[in-house]
């Protein structure tokens, strides 16, 4: 098309035209102006057509799949910072060992060797290349750099730079494009490479010759026919005549020999390999040398064969023979006949093709791509051919990876922002489509008296706030005045029965799962829809049910709470704190400033009376009292909202989980430490924009916010999505406890929602449980409330969220939560397949928190019986050990534990008298979940864990919380070695004498807020503190190292002493003691003789002890 072209030039010059386009499948005899019409489509016309596009293969057809071994390669051209020591004349070929790797990776080497290939040019300039010779399918490129990253930091060479990294891919074997055929091919779209070797240059350069001289003798005969006979050029037989040329009968025969040996390569592993090349490289270098170089012709080959058999040892005939043999017979039909059949299939396909990447550890766990949830579900190699796109990187930075980079390593959890500052973050975002609450509700006023009090204003205080008031009673409503700030996730029939689906922000038809890099590209479905709800909507929908019922409303926080004596018909009164909207913080971190907060703003007091204070107050604990016994586990999630245009999400899917990880798993050791299991969690919002999380389900110590977002980084990464500032909607930090201790019941003040453990212990779930045990809920209070007072109420509404069923139903999730909390990832992937094959109402039941204590024995006996004998070992494991098996028998026996007079729980008689009491939110019954957390944290850090690792002592993490101070080891004397600074089972010495931080002083900081980043000044408070009031103490403290946290209220605290100096008091000091006695003199003596250094709780205590102190 265009304008004409130029005249010709002279014939003696010969010319090329060039011009830079895609080019389709070519159009054999078309008419011209009858081929692709439109603006982006030009016509070129041309009597042959030649394919030289290498392994993109443009315009050559073929007959059958395409199922080619893949030569893969990562190599840097570098300048070293030191002489990298190789010969500046010598080239290395080859180089096999393997002995630098990891044991992981040596272990993947096994049975997938690669092996260095280095070119020197200078002292300090060299290129190194780590190669995968051949491998069906292609190793990933991460894998490669991680291992020469290795192999280079074991020959102690230090890349200063590197000025150009190599990505090369070369599919080897596989069939010959057919022929005849119009379009002729050359180069790799013609077969050209080696299929043992992977050389290829040398062959084209050599067929070209012969090609070009073919096609041009065809040519002018055919053009002396035409001019002689007429009619026109056949271009079909010109290709024939090319395409025989350049494959005859034994080049055929010579391919099929290197197909058959590189289909013997990949059976081999490394030692095998080694074995190899060892008798390979012995024979006649015109023999090697002439097989490598496609020179040595069929008898030559049969001879290299027989050569290379008889030189094998027993071990290597042996292991040759079994890899040969499945392709055996296809290569005789191939090699007698010049056929260009061969067939990669093992036993000519009865043996299967080895394809899928779970076949082989082809990979290491947590490294290179993943594929993206669009992509196909491979069988076969013909659905995707990797080298028609341009490979340029990998998602692993080499440069990093040699250097420890942020992204691919996990970091100390006191290094990382407090996960408090993020919890705070999520609780003080603002929502301008959000109404503020005192625009819609009518005002409850200081000196009101209601019925009923709702203390919190989440989606679980809204909703018992308006069904309460439809039964005929007069509710308030206190809380901060904050949106609903969480993105929720709901399955669709949940909300369909309750009538919520216009609450519905988004709806998908299906959600897929990914347990491990074996699933096919497009996940699994799981055949169920999902939906995410819209927070303004679902707040909008509750609000008006509390206007249209008459709720009352003010925005505040409750300080003090005292009951009346029911028996005289007392009420119980509420002090608090009000404030404007938005000046307060959220129900979970109630004295946290609030987004619009100010210095100075005034707050007024309030005072309200009610017959029943119901608390829903999230996961905020301060006014409940909750029974003894361990932690919760905790499953955190970080997020992000983000443009990200043409993401590959589908958007009518859900990606509810895909457990495959973004990190190598952890080295096996010892101590069997693990990384803790994530997921990706996907809600597309539209074909530009999505919500991605990277969600930790549970673990026994929690995972930090900014380890998720580094693992979820790096799984974008891996999948090939970037991600930029600019384009980040909103951030989310969700933090929900799971399971824990139950609230004490009854008791006088009720609870709702989240405080009154209604979150799914085994996955998170509560905003359906909340909204759809409401009624029946409020049914119960109000009932009571008419019948018998205050105290009826609050046993009738105990009874419905903690009654004989409700316990047996909690008490089975919360063992699924213990036992998920113990699991590997191997083993997490292997629960979860079993989980999602079972019958689905019984694994939608159990996510819908629908099943009946009877329909969960049902479930256990299913899972038991669905899944192999690992998970049945799991879970009778897990039944009869760390206490999970006695509390869930407790829970099922419950009520005859009770009618045999056995005490379980706590009963809080108040409930039951009518007495008051008086519950104070700035000193709760137990200690806040922040506490808890932060505690377990810093216990597992000491116990030499880093953030999202797990190790085999779980469940024991923060049990030293109850060890405190020591006087010295069970030998006695000084512990001059730190004490034992670190294993899993060792002591951690803490300075507190209290567990509960709020009657500890010793260890508070006051004064001005003190930021994490500020450690040396806390430290100087700390010492100055300890020196002025410890004035029995036999030295003093010159310098002091310790972990702080900040609690509540917004005062910091010395969690513990990691290491300390000390040195001697004055002598006048001494003499005021003097009179302690000989045994403290001693001790004096010692301490004053001594400048030690104690490290991780070391002999401080045992001198301090030893005086008196």
């Amino acid at each position: 098309g265009g304008a004409p072209p130029p005249p010709p030039p002279p014939a003696a010059t010969p010319t090329v035209a060039a011009a830079i386009a895609a080019t389709e499948k070519p159009l054999h005899a078309v008419p011209k102006g009858k081929g692709p019409q439109g603006k982006a489509h030009q016509e070129v016309f041309t009597k042959l057509v030649l394919d030289a596009s290498g392994h993109a293969r443009k315009l050559v057809e073929f007959e059958r799949d395409f199922t080619p071994g893949y030569q893969t390669a990562f190599g840097i051209m570098c300048e070293t910072e030191e002489p990298h020591g190789f010969p500046i004349d010598t080239m290395l070929f080859m180089d096999w060992r393997d002995g630098h790797l990891d044991e992981g990776l040596r272990g993947v080497n096994k049975n997938t060797p690669t092996f260095l290939y280095s070119m020197p040019f200078t002292e300090t300039k060299i290129f190194f290349e780590e190669t995968s010779l051949v491998d069906r399918p292609s190793l990933e490129f991460d894998d490669l750099k991680v291992k020469l990253a290795q192999r280079l930091e074991a020959m102690d060479i230090k890349v200063k730079r590197v000025d150009e990294e190599e990505y090369c891919l070369i599919p080897m074997g596989g069939v010959l494009p057919k022929f005849p055929q119009r379009a002729m091919g050359i180069g790799g779209a013609a077969g050209m490479v080696h299929p043992s070797t992977g050389f290829m240059v040398s062959k084209t350069l050599r067929t070209v010759i012969v090609l070009v001289d073919t096609m041009v003798d065809a040519l002018e005969a055919q053009k002396a026919l035409v001019k002689d006979k007429g009619g026109v050029i056949d271009a079909d037989a010109i290709s024939d005549k090319v395409w025989r040329a350049i494959w005859p009968a034994d080049e055929l025969r010579m391919r099929t020999f290197m197909c058959f040996g590189a289909e013997t390569l990949m059976e081999l592993d490394i030692k095998g390999t080694r074995m190899f090349f060892e008798t390979f490289f012995k024979m006649e270098q015109s023999v090697w040398g002439g097989f490598l170089s496609w020179r040595i012709k069929p008898p030559g080959l049969v001879k290299l064969g027989a050569v290379l058999f008889t030189k094998f040892n027993n071990y290597m005939r042996f292991n040759f023979l079994a890899s040969a043999m499945p392709f055996m017979g296809s290569f005789v039909k191939n090699f007698v006949g010049a056929q260009n059949t061969f067939d990669s299939n093992k036993w000519g396909g009865l043996g299967g093709f080895r394809l899928q990447k779970g076949d082989k550890d082809s990979i290491v766990p947590g490294q290179g791509p993943i594929p993206r949830p669009t992509g196909p579900s491979k069988s076969s190699e013909s659905d995707v051919n990797d080298t028609k796109r341009i490979i340029s990187s990998s998602p692993l930075d080499f440069m990093t990876q040699m250097a420890g980079g942020d992204m691919d390593t996990p970091r100390k959890a006191s290094t990382l922002r407090p996960d408090r500052e993020w919890i705070e973050f999520q609780q003080r975002k603002i929502f301008s489509d959000q109404a503020p609450i005192v625009d819609v509700l009518l005002p409850l006023r200081t000196g009101d008296t209601v019925d009923v009090l709702v203390v919190g204003a989440g989606p679980a205080g809204l909703a018992i706030a308006a069904e309460m008031a439809e039964r005929g009673v007069s509710v308030g409503l206190i809380a901060p005045d904050t949106p609903f700030v969480n993105n929720y996730g709901v399955w669709m029939e949940d909300f369909v029965e309750m009538g919520l689906e216009h609450c519905l922000l988004h709806t998908y038809d299906d959600a897929l799962v990914w347990f491990d890099d074996t699933n096919p590209a497009g996940g699994i479905s799981l055949g169920r829809q999902y939906g995410q709800v819209c927070r303004r909507r679902l707040r909008e929908h509750l609000l008006a049910k509390c206007l249209a019922a008459g709720v009352k409303y003010a925005p505040g926080l409750v300080d003090t709470l005292v009951h009346g004596d029911a028996t005289k018909g007392e009420p119980s009164v509420v002090k608090g704190t009000l404030s404007a909207p938005s000046q307060l913080g959220s129900e979970d971190e109630p004295d946290a400033p609030g987004p619009a907060a100010a210095a100075g703003a005034p707050r007024e007091t309030f005072e309200v009376a009610a017959q029943v204070v119901v608390c829903s107050t999230g996961h905020n604990r301060d006014m409940l009292r909750y029974e003894q016994g361990p932690n919760p586990g905790w499953q955190t999630a970080y997020g992000i909202e983000v443009n990200m245009p043409g993401h590959p999400f589908e958007v009518n899917k859900v990606v509810f989980m895909d457990f495959r990880q973004a990190d190598p798993e952890a080295e096996a050791n010892d101590t069997g430490v693990w990384r803790v299991p994530s997921f990706l969690y996907v809600m597309p919002v539209d074909a530009n924009t999505v919500f991605v999380e990277e969600t930790c389900l549970v673990a026994r110590v929690q995972v930090p916010f900014d380890e998720l977002k580094r693992r979820l980084y790096r799984r974008l990464t891996r999948m090939g999505l970037s991600v930029e500032k600019e384009n980040i909607i909103e951030e989310e930090a969700s933090w929900i406890p799971l399971g824990g201790t139950p609230p004490v019941s009854p008791q006088r003040t009720l609870a709702y929602g989240a405080a009154a453990g209604l979150v799914h212990p085994a996955s998170g779930y509560s905003i359906v449980n909340s909204l759809r045990t409401a009624p029946k809920f409020a049914e119960a209070v109000v009932s009571g409330l008419k019948a018998g007072g205050s105290v009826e109420a609050s046993a009738r509404g105990w009874k419905v969220l903690w009654g004989d069923e409700q316990r047996r139903q909690v008490g089975f999730y919360q063992f699924g939560m213990e036992l998920l909390m113990s699991l590997r990832i191997d083993q997490m992937r292997n629960f979860f397949t079993t989980f999602f094959s079972m019958p689905v109402e019984l694994s939608a039941g159990f996510l819908s928190n629908r099943l009946t204590s009877l329909n969960l024995l049902k479930f256990a006996l299913t899972t038991f019986i669905l899944g192999n004998n690992q998970l049945r070992a799991l879970l009778l494991t897990h039944l009869v050990s760390g206490g999970a098996g006695l509390r869930l028998g407790q829970a099922y026996l419950h009520p005859l534990l009770l009618a045999a007079g056995v005490q379980v729980g706590e009963e809080d008689l108040r409930s039951t008298t009518g007495g008051g009491g008086v519950v104070e939110r700035k000193s709760p019954p137990q200690q806040t979940n922040f506490i808890s957390y932060a505690k377990d944290v810093f216990s597992a850090e000491k116990q030499g864990m880093m953030p999202g690792f797990q190790g085999r002592d779980w469940w024991a993490v923060g049990s030293v919380d109850h060890d405190l101070v020591q006087g010295s080891n069970e030998g006695g004397g000084d512990d001059s070695e730190g004490g034992g600074g670190g294993g899993l089972n060792s002591k951690i010495h803490w300075l507190t004498t209290s567990e509960d931080f709020g009657t500890t002083s010793i260890a508070q900081a006051r004064g001005a807020v003190i930021g994490w980043a500020e450690p040396a000044a806390m430290c100087e408070r700390v010492i100055d503190h300890v020196n002025r009031r410890g004035v029995r103490l036999s030295f003093i403290i010159t310098e002091l190292t310790g972990d702080f946290i900040k609690d509540a209220h917004g005062e910091w605290w010395l969690l513990q002493v990691k290491s300390f100096h000390s040195e001697p008091r004055p002598t006048l000091i001494v003499r005021e003691i003097a009179g302690i006695g000989a045994r403290g003199e001693r001790a004096v003596q010692s301490a004053r003789g001594s400048r030690d250094t104690y490290g991780r709780g070391g002999a401080a205590a045992a001198a301090a002890g030893g005086a008196g102190g």
